[in-house]
């Protein structure tokens, strides 16, 4: 993802897509987004938010195909800079 465009912009739907050889489950790193809900494979795994604590979302294995996935972010606040998936749960401050 490249984090291109101005507040005019906004809101945003971003697409990105991702390969699995076989279902697991994941989470998806939305630490380079701002304020949204993101969807895999047509599912909403939860609203995000910059400011924390969560950086990740959980994403179960059912709703993972084997192959091409798609992931979708309906975007807020700005343009994401990165998207990734994480092998576990990340959480950012957390003292307020």
């Amino acid at each position: 993802l490249e984090g291109e465009g101005g507040a005019d912009d906004l809101p945003v739907l971003v697409g990105a897509s991702f390969e699995a050889d076989s279902p697991q489950d994941t989470f998806l790193d939305v630490s380079g987004a701002g304020h949204g809900v993101a969807y895999v494979n047509g599912f909403c795994v939860g609203r995000y938010w910059n400011i924390g604590p969560q950086l990740t979302l959980y994403v179960p294995a059912p709703l993972v195909r084997e192959g091409r996935n798609e992931v979708l972010l309906l975007e807020l606040e700005k343009h994401p800079t990165h998207l990734a998936l994480a092998e576990e749960h990340r959480f950012g401050r957390t003292d307020g």
